[in-house]
């Protein structure tokens, strides 16, 4: 990946992210805007997102973008296999709500089960519409007290394609550190 900034805790860190992308852009006060992004990435974090940014993709006239989030779910006692298919299809329906026209269903992943959703529609941006595609996976963590959201989307029908391989890409790379357990090398770790 290219363009992503994992949003670290520590706001030093955090702005050093946002300098690296600051220096590419032409004719601007580099440290202003260093300033300007790492607010955004305050804001982001408070959110729950923990990385974003653009993947690449081969045609240069077209973007993809990457989010990787968490998000709290009620805690539970409950871990029996029961449970988690409960869970999983509590997922899926609550995506199936919140997008009515996405293709959504439960699925495994090689950290545990999860549910993916594609969603191939258009948002209205006046003066018109802009195309949208786009590819959710929400993945719960193993004690079932959050879920791991990675949301790839682009408005270029081009690259979607190598955009949705990243998606796929990403999702199955995604795994869970047990107490002590550090990453291996060339892996980003995400503290949840």
């Amino acid at each position: 990946m290219t363009d992503v900034a994992p949003l670290h805790a520590d706001p030093e860190r955090r702005l050093a992210a946002a300098h690296a992308i600051a220096v590419d852009v032409p004719d601007v006060d580099v440290d202003a805007l260093a300033a300007e992004i790492s607010a955004s990435f305050d804001l982001l974090r408070n959110e729950g997102v923990r990385l974003c940014g653009r993947l690449p993709v081969e045609d240069p006239g077209a973007s993809a973008t990457v989010t990787v989030a968490v998000r709290a779910l009620a805690p539970t006692d409950d871990r029996s296999g029961s449970f988690s298919e409960r869970a999983i299809a509590a997922l899926r329906d609550d995506t199936a709500v919140r997008r009515p026209l996405a293709d959504t269903r439960a699925i495994d992943l090689p950290c545990g089960p999860a549910v993916a959703s594609l969603v191939f529609g258009e948002f209205e941006l006046l003066p018109g519409t802009v195309p949208s595609f786009r590819a959710e996976f929400l993945v719960p963590t193993p004690e079932w007290d959050g879920v791991v959201v990675v949301d790839v989307q682009t408005t270029d029908e081009a690259a979607w394609p190598e955009a949705s391989q990243e998606a796929v890409r990403i999702a199955r790379s995604l795994r869970f550190l047990d107490d002590g357990e550090t990453a291996r090398e060339g892996e980003h770790l995400l503290r949840l």
